[in-house]
């Protein structure tokens, strides 16, 4: 098992489930998981987190890595590092007006401390 450089244990493994929603099934019916959104989810790519346990789970093409934070600062560390590398999280969904204004609308749930476009 290898360590992260805030100090946070990662264990990697390869399954050979066919997608990422196997994850979100998995992770959504457990207490205390939610999913955190990127621009880049996909069927082979997907982030998961869980304050409680202080885990992030990343699902990427049949590749897990799970990172286990030993304490909650460094776990707020670790998500600090999440949100920089991620960025402004996608929008939860769009609406468009009668004149074809296009209005987004954001969960701030699933923003996990990302600053949202106003």
């Amino acid at each position: 098992m290898s360590k992260t450089p805030l100090g946070s244990a990662i264990e990697n493994k390869f399954v050979a489930c066919g997608d990422r929603y196997y994850w979100d099934a998995r992770c959504t019916k457990a207490t205390g998981w939610s999913q955190y959104d990127t621009t880049q989810d996909a069927w082979y790519f997907g982030v998961w987190i869980n304050k409680q346990e202080r885990k992030i789970i990343c699902y990427c093409e049949g590749d897990i890595s799970i990172t286990t934070s030993p304490d909650d600062k460094t776990f707020e560390l670790e998500m600090q590092q999440l949100n920089d590398f991620h960025g402004t999280p996608p929008p939860a969904a769009i609406g468009y007006d009668a004149d074809g204004t296009r209005t987004e609308y954001y969960d701030n749930e699933a923003a996990h401390g990302r600053e949202l476009p106003k």
